[in-house]
């Protein structure tokens, strides 16, 4: 391996992932069987014994071990002013989805930083882990609606977060995980209804990853927090409100994402035959 004028190493990439379907395809390595969501889920708990425990939680168990964990790894988080800018305000927070512990960066050390509590509209995986998933939900995790009642239960609970100045809405716009990705995949303008609704800015994060040092295995996340970008309330439409918005973070995004050096650590490549057996899905590298 060369060693370059930075004292870091050039790695090549430990796998090689094909994919097929860049808005569908998921990566992620859980083996979580998916339960369905039960037509009665409480989006938003009323019991003043759930809202301590939730806080006590997120506020005084949650935030101080990651915080420490990230004291100890140095992540760095770059552009925290924006932030700080919309402290009066609610927001939505769009960031690509490139590793399991994305939600507990956000939470921790990006918006626990700023005292800011964090809910995440989150895939059903996580809710359909026996023991757990009341722990997923006490930290903020907000199911996708699986019926109407449903639906209707989370645009309530999305209208209070948005309208409280110390709370944040957190979407993974492209849903599905691509463990260390190192670009933005394409993804719905359907999430992007929750800033058209309320008036909100959205505010791009984007995950890359720096440099592998001789002595690091796997390249360390590295956040950027994008200038927030406001729905254009002139463009009378609403599907085109949201569809507008959407170009703007995506466009905001993959900007962001190119500009900064990228350690390929998985290498990703469309397949050329949709119908390739699944077997060749995952294939070490020839080095390995």
């Amino acid at each position: 391996m060369k060693r370059t004028k930075n004292s870091e190493v050039k790695f090549r990439p430990y796998q090689t992932i094909f994919y097929n379907d860049p808005l569908n395809d998921d990566f992620a390595s859980n083996n979580i069987v998916t339960k369905p969501l039960r037509a009665n889920f409480k989006y938003d708990n009323k019991n003043i014994f759930y809202r301590i425990g939730s806080w006590c939680l997120y506020f005084l168990v949650a935030i101080p071990i990651l915080n420490t964990y990230n004291f100890f790894k140095r992540h760095k988080v770059e552009n925290r002013k924006v932030i700080r800018k919309l402290k009066k305000q609610g927001f939505v927070v769009y960031m690509n989805h490139v590793t399991d512990l994305d939600p507990l960066y956000l939470m921790g050390f990006i918006l626990g930083y700023h005292h800011r509590r964090a809910y995440v509209i989150a895939g059903l995986d996580a809710f359909s882990i026996k023991g757990v998933s009341w722990i997923v939900k006490g930290l903020g995790g907000l199911p996708v609606p699986e019926n109407y009642q449903n639906a209707k239960d989370l645009k309530h609970k999305i209208k209070d977060v948005l309208e409280d100045k110390n709370q944040v809405l957190c979407v993974y716009p492209e849903e599905h995980i691509w463990p260390y990705f190192t670009g933005i995949r394409p993804f719905k303008a359907t999430s992007f209804r929750y800033p058209v609704d309320h008036n909100v800015p959205a505010v791009p994060i984007v995950t890359v990853f720096a440099s592998r040092k001789k002595w690091n295995k796997k390249p360390k996340p590295r956040f950027i927090i994008c200038e927030p970008i406001y729905p254009d309330m002139s463009i009378e439409n609403r599907s085109e409100r949201s569809q507008k918005l959407r170009d703007d973070v995506y466009n905001q995004m993959v900007k962001v994402s190119s500009s900064y050096p990228n350690d390929e650590y998985i290498r990703y490549i469309k397949r050329t035959t949709p119908k390739a057996k699944q077997t060749d899905a995952l294939i070490k590298d020839s080095q390995q």
